[in-house]
């Protein structure tokens, strides 16, 4: 079981939230599965973003058990589709959390 959470570096356009992006991945011997999940980060406070800090804060947040949540109801209903054997826990496991990095080709592929 991997749990990978990915937050943006740079504010969305016109607003001031981050992406994230999240996959969670689980397999075992008969099959497997991937699901990603993604949500747009607030603040509750006026303070200025901390990037530096955000990684720490983003793991002992809520916001990301929730979106383990979400990504755990899909990620189950993939194991059963592939039979898969693989059980999934209900609580998050700790996630591995890093910045998002833009290929410098992305707006190409639009």
């Amino acid at each position: 079981m991997h749990w990978y959470v990915g937050y943006a570096p740079d504010l969305t356009e016109d607003r001031d939230a981050r992406v994230v992006l999240a996959t969670v991945h689980a397999a075992g011997a008969n099959g497997g599965g991937d699901v990603e999940v993604s949500a747009l980060l607030w603040r509750t406070t006026d303070e200025p973003w901390d990037v530096e800090e955000l990684a720490s804060d983003l793991e002992i947040s809520d916001a990301v058990e929730t979106l383990y949540d979400f990504a755990r109801v899909s990620l189950r209903s993939v194991l059963a589709l592939t039979e898969a054997d693989v059980t999934v826990p209900t609580k998050a496991p700790a996630p591995v959390i890093r910045e998002l990095v833009k290929r410098e080709d992305a707006d190409a592929d639009a």
